[in-house]
């Protein structure tokens, strides 16, 4: 997604989980809340953010501008092979 804040450019992608993964990844968020949780995609690191709450509906999002749109859809594609 892109948007626009403060006169700033930013784009994001957001991840919609399914099945079981919801519940594990709200698990997970519920778990770590104040920790780091990392994102691995192709055994790379790509975020590690901090957890400031449970996510329990499966949703969640890199939005902190720092990837450029291309390297998000190649994140994109790569979560969707998997």
């Amino acid at each position: 997604y892109e948007s626009k804040a403060g006169g700033e450019n930013y784009v994001g992608l957001m991840i919609k989980l399914e099945g079981d993964a919801i519940r594990r990844w709200g698990e997970a968020t519920n778990k770590y809340i104040g920790k780091h949780l990392a994102l691995i995609i192709n055994d790379k690191l790509v975020n590690a953010p901090r957890v400031n709450a449970s996510i329990p509906n499966g949703m969640t999002a890199l939005n902190r501008s720092e990837y450029s749109k291309e390297e998000l859809v190649l994140f994109k594609e790569q979560l969707e092979k998997n």
